[in-house]
């Protein structure tokens, strides 16, 4: 992953009380904010959208035994790899955001 897409928080101006509630949201527990963060999610549920509505396009047409049509592949490995990136996302985020507190 190229490091212009990691999620950075060190360039961003933050009042002590932001700061405060940055580290409670980041190493206990909290909704995080940071458009960056939202950013680098966003961007991971599209590829794993992308690359899971291919690999179900490729499935679906070439094992035709499943008798399923062209559209289901898609559209139900779409879900799937939007979950799966956020998944991978969020436990990657969980993990940067711990390390940078310790």
């Amino acid at each position: 992953m190229p490091w212009s897409e990691m999620p950075t928080a060190g360039d961003e101006e933050v009042s002590s009380g932001n700061a405060a509630y940055n580290i409670v949201s980041d190493t206990v527990t909290g909704v995080n904010f940071r458009r960056s963060d939202n950013n680098f999610q966003a961007k991971w549920m599209l590829r794993g959208m992308i690359l899971s509505s291919i690999a179900g396009t490729v499935l679906v047409l070439f094992l035709p035994r499943w008798k399923a049509p062209w559209f289901a592949g898609p559209m139900g490995s779409a879900i799937l790899g939007m979950i799966l990136g956020t998944l991978f996302s969020e436990i990657y985020l969980m993990i940067y955001r711990v390390a940078r507190h310790m």
